[in-house]
């Protein structure tokens, strides 16, 4: 599994601006400690790559190509993989026409641009995310990812956009293109499931944490981890020591929509198949 935050803590963009993102490392340390407490991951199965001195893995642009190959490296049917992201993101525009705002998203990597002036680094699209996370998987393997960024709404490039505004058939999910080529996309052979901090037009908001004002953290992430905890409190002693059910993903988009700590945001999901998203379930 693969936690991603990267702080810029004494980065400086191409115009001079600090660029640090206090929430990005707490985050990331955050939802490892969720993976472990409430799906009973172990420590050592979770790849943490943060730019703080204390961290192993540097979130540079080779480090972290290799580390997304490496999730789903030898994936087989039935297995489980767990990816999350907070960075800074960027949307140059894209030429193949396929994006609904006509931009790709990029997470912005520490690793210096070769060729372009200081402050410019070396961005990793969309479009490379999905070849070496979603591409490779097979039937029956799963890819939940949360990303906890600005723009993020269609970060994976999937297909579909889970649609709160109508019922589908049967009263079931309802779903809206999330791209312009989705009609003649190739669907992945896995099921992939993404929870996105906020639109792609738009950006996320991070927090002052309760307990340690000092510290930030991202909205989408607060907003989960109180929705864990809530569901967490409502069962009984005997099996807490047990994981989490999945998560009806309906119920879970209503809980972030109507979060306060969401207001100037509007968080997203999306998926890779219209069958793969109807659970949260790391």
């Amino acid at each position: 599994m693969s936690q991603i935050g990267i702080e810029y803590k004494d980065l400086k963009d191409e115009n001079g601006n600090q660029m640090r993102l206090q929430s990005a490392r707490t985050d990331a340390e955050n939802w490892r400690s969720i993976l472990i407490k409430y799906y009973n991951y172990k420590a050592e199965d979770i790849v943490l790559m943060t730019d703080s001195a204390e961290t192993a893995y540097q979130p540079t642009y080779e480090n972290i190509e290799r580390e997304l190959k490496e999730l789903v490296r030898d994936v087989r049917s039935g297995d489980r993989r767990f990816l999350f992201v907070a960075c800074h993101v960027r949307g140059p525009p894209e030429r193949s026409f396929t994006e609904l705002d006509f931009k790709d998203e990029a997470i912005l990597t520490i690793t210096p641009w070769e060729g372009r002036k200081p402050g410019v680094y070396r961005p990793i699209k969309d479009n490379d995310i999905k070849k070496w996370i979603v591409d490779p998987l097979v039937s029956g393997s799963f890819l939940t990812a949360v990303i906890d960024t600005c723009h993020s709404g269609t970060l994976l490039d999937l297909p579909y956009q889970v649609d709160l505004s109508t019922e589908g058939e049967g009263g079931g999910i309802a779903f809206k293109e999330a791209r312009r080529d989705t009609a003649i996309m190739q669907l992945s052979a896995g099921s992939v499931v993404c929870v996105s901090a906020c639109a792609d037009h738009q950006e996320a908001m991070q927090y002052k944490d309760q307990d340690s004002p000092q510290v930030e953290v991202g909205a989408l992430s607060l907003a989960m981890q109180d929705f864990f905890e809530a569901l967490n409190a409502e069962r009984t002693e005997d099996i807490k020591t047990k994981t989490l059910r999945p998560i009806p993903i309906r119920a879970l988009l209503q809980h972030l929509r109507k979060s306060d700590k969401l207001k100037q945001q509007t968080p997203w999901v999306t998926c890779s198949n219209k069958g793969s998203a109807f659970h949260f379930s790391p």
